[in-house]
């Protein structure tokens, strides 16, 4: 059985940032050998995104929105490819205001807005 229960500690990274944001723990519920070594090889990987934000950019949940420059032509519908570019942008600035519609906001109340990297630079925010 032991051979079987695979067992892995795991991290969520911060969707604004991309920073770890938080651990979990994964186990091999099929009770195969084969999944088992599928589920130890995840440990101590980062796996997805965690469902907020972690404790640095928590701080600023009630005062920015945070604008996270993506590459358009590299990203798909369900990965947008990070180019590293962030911003922090008061809650009340015009930019916020116009984007309303494309801001997310995470569970702990964290906000932010995937933008394409050449119309951040366009419009100014880096």
């Amino acid at each position: 059985m032991p051979d079987k229960l695979g067992v892995s500690i795991v991290k969520y990274l911060c969707p604004i940032c991309g920073k770890e944001a938080d651990n979990g723990i994964i186990m091999n519920s099929l009770l195969t050998e084969e999944n088992a070594k599928e589920v130890e090889k995840l440990h101590n990987k980062a796996i997805g995104y965690a469902d907020h934000a972690c404790k640095e950019c928590a701080t600023y949940k009630d005062k920015a929105v945070f604008f996270v420059g993506i590459d358009a032509s590299k990203s798909t519908t369900t990965d947008p490819y990070r180019t590293g570019q962030i911003v922090g942008v008061k809650k009340e600035a015009e930019i916020a205001e116009h984007c309303k519609k494309f801001i997310q906001t995470l569970s702990d109340g964290s906000q932010y807005c995937l933008i394409d990297n050449e119309v951040g630079k366009t419009i100014g925010l880096w």
